[in-house]
């Protein structure tokens, strides 16, 4: 019996742990309605306490924002106010997963130290009909509270099905994510460069 042929060559140049942000990098995802996302989950580590957005979006009068928040980790809807859940969020990497139901938000929180979790009532209808640009390291294309830390994964569920899996990686010399899901490259649409983290 034959071997099994040798996997394809990765498409990047290598793996690292992690890519920072500094506050002025963003990435932008393609449009999606939050109706089409089931989960959205994050893995970051940051020792800031600032208002920052990890994954979020504004159009103007409309705001949703995924975020971390004086060590909270957030959502918050134009339609029905804040919603947080105390995270005690520490330094080592934490784990951020947001479940979209049909009759519920659930907010999750986990790492080394902590492990949390909150429901609150659905989220707006009209929102999740909504199409949105969702950015990663910002809400929109500035460095408004802009997430300052390093991110180790970023995947959204559709259905319960996977439908994007961001990866940290380093492509000729710079930091960028790789959707191993639908092989895309993700760089930095803000200034200066993601900082790239240790190679795995």
């Amino acid at each position: 019996m034959e071997p099994p042929p040798p996997p394809p060559p990765a498409p990047y140049d290598y793996q690292v742990q992690w890519c920072g942000f500094s506050g002025t990098q963003r990435l932008q995802l393609p449009e999606m309605r939050l109706a089409d996302i089931s989960t959205l989950s994050f893995r970051v580590a940051t020792e800031s306490t600032s208002e920052m957005v990890v994954v979020g979006k504004n159009d103007g009068v409309a705001r949703l924002e995924f975020y971390m928040q004086s060590k909270k980790i957030g959502y918050w809807s134009q339609y029905d106010g804040s919603r947080l859940v105390d995270s005690q969020c520490p330094p080592e990497v934490t784990t951020a997963r947001y479940d979209i139901l049909p009759d519920r938000l659930r907010i999750s929180v986990t790492s080394e130290s902590v492990s949390r979790t909150v429901e609150f009532p659905a989220i707006d209808e009209r929102e999740l009909q909504a199409s949105h640009v969702l950015y990663v390291g910002a809400y929109q294309d500035s460095s408004y509270i802009a997430f300052v830390g390093e991110l180790y994964s970023l995947q959204i569920y559709h259905g319960g099905m996977i439908a994007m899996n961001l990866i940290p990686v380093v492509l000729e010399n710079e930091g960028c994510f790789f959707d191993t899901i639908n092989e895309i490259f993700y760089k930095n649409e803000g200034t200066g460069d993601l900082i790239i983290g240790p190679r795995i």
